[in-house]
């Protein structure tokens, strides 16, 4: 009997370092997993932590990640961006990144339409469509300062209503700079100095 007590002992102890060897194991395989990571490390816009442009124009993006791993969730296939502290953000398929390094991947972004200083916002995804596998997001806070370009903003009076209400009818603007008046005080004439 004593014999038999010793067989069933070594054989628990045996299936408790099993079960140990196990768990040391399974806990290795998740820590990498838990630890190994897509991060953006840095951005640039035009170059520039900051850059100021007009309204609308293509605005060159540059984003720099660190891979800490092989697995595939943490490759790097498309970024997304967005101008602005809301919003939905635009999808870029970038250039695929796979494996452990850091990687800089170019592409444009488009500036708004409005004047305004703005924060510029990236994350990263390991497909090409922005929708797996999303890196923590990195905020480019006031980077993005836009201005109404005085060369291609014009802005037009309309003589006639502005006259029966009374209110500086005669004189014809571009942007903010008084060019002339209307020559007869009406929505017709030609065009003289004030």
């Amino acid at each position: 009997m004593k014999l038999y007590y010793n067989i069933q002992l070594r054989e628990g102890e045996n299936k408790m370092r099993i079960s140990s060897i196990h768990v040391i194991i399974l806990l290795f395989i998740l820590s990498i997993n838990l630890f190994a990571s897509r991060t953006i490390t840095s951005a640039t816009l035009n170059g520039a932590t900051a850059v100021t442009v007009a309204t609308s124009d293509t605005v060159s993006a540059a984003v720099t990640v660190s891979i800490t791993s092989n697995n595939n969730a943490d490759r790097w296939r498309s970024t997304a961006w967005r101008v602005g502290s809301s919003g939905t953000y635009t999808c870029a398929d970038t250039t695929n990144r796979n494996g452990s390094g850091t990687y800089t991947n170019t592409f444009n972004i488009t500036a708004p339409a409005s004047a305004g200083t703005y924060p510029v916002s990236f994350i990263t995804y390991s497909d090409g469509s922005c929708s797996s596998d999303a890196s923590t997001t990195y905020t480019m806070n006031n980077a993005l300062t836009v201005y109404i370009d005085p060369t291609t903003y014009t802005q037009t009076r309309n003589f006639t209503l502005r006259q029966s209400l009374n209110a500086r009818g005669d004189i014809r603007l571009i942007g903010n700079t008084v060019l002339c008046k209307s020559s007869n005080g009406g929505s017709t004439g030609t065009c003289v100095a004030p």
